[in-house]
């Protein structure tokens, strides 16, 4: 985990204290996530596992479904324990939706790299990040809030897994150039409300989603490109990594780590 601290002595002593008596006198009812069986001792059956077991559980989150009970708890479900909520209390932990770079750079024996990181460069293959080639993905985590910020992503519902892009990110639809300037005309139209299109003011339903919810505008912003000239409206985006310009009309906002990769 980047950056974490351990708690001081004192706040562990008083969480330790907290857990026991939260542990002793819950009680699981039917209906509650099965992973709060391990919160309540009275769930402890000794023919299943010993207590010391139950109890690693309990504090340090389920071992999962299908569990072996030899093995110790999974690091994926420590959410689901009850220390989890005395860090995130403290904000010295929290779980949230990080952005990743997964890369897909062609490795010298031919295959894919597939290596997920946070940074720049691949720490696999060396090769900077390069959106036309590989993907920005989101992973739900543990992280350190101090360390980490929200950033505005827009989404491609066409590539695998999603992939995510910046949002002041245009892409000539005709050149693929990036060279993009942003113009406002004076023109009288109507704004639908759900996909944010633009149709002429006459029509009282958008041509593109059907909706009768719209705004009427006296200017209307649309973009230029730089290179080849052609025009086109400011709500066409277009996904860096395979062209298509399904994207999501809502931004999504992921977790970025604060000053680069240590």
């Amino acid at each position: 985990m980047r950056r974490f601290q351990l708690p001081s002595n004192c706040n562990i002593k008083a969480d330790a204290k907290h857990i026991a008596g939260l542990f002793i006198s819950n009680q699981f009812n039917p209906g509650m996530p099965e992973y709060q069986r391990y919160h309540a001792l009275s769930e402890w059956v000794p023919e299943e596992g010993n207590l010391y077991n139950f109890l690693q559980w309990g504090v340090q989150g389920s071992p999962g479904p299908g569990h072996d009970f030899c093995r110790i708890t999974c690091a994926g479900f420590f959410s689901q324990g009850m220390y989890y909520p005395e860090l995130r209390d403290l904000e010295q932990l929290n779980k949230g939706n990080i952005e990743f770079k997964r890369c897909q750079e062609t490795l010298p024996n031919g295959q894919k790299c597939q290596t997920d990181f946070e940074g720049d460069k691949c720490p696999q293959c060396q090769n900077a990040f390069n959106d036309t080639q590989s993907q920005r993905i989101e992973k739900s985590i543990l992280y350190v809030p101090r360390v980490y910020h929200y950033i505005e992503r827009q989404k491609c519902k066409v590539c695998d897994d999603d992939n995510y892009f910046p949002v002041n990110l245009w892409i000539c639809p005709q050149c693929q150039s990036r060279n993009i300037s942003q113009i406002t005309e004076r023109e009288k139209a109507n704004c639908c409300k759900d996909c944010k299109n633009y149709f002429p003011s006459e029509l009282k339903i958008c041509p593109e989603c059907g909706s009768g919810e719209f705004s009427e505008i006296k200017e209307r912003k649309k973009c230029r490109c730089g290179d080849c000239g052609h025009e086109f409206p400011i709500n066409q985006r277009t996904c860096p990594l395979c062209g298509s310009h399904d994207i999501s009309q809502r931004t999504t906002s992921l977790l970025n780590y604060i000053g680069g990769i240590p």
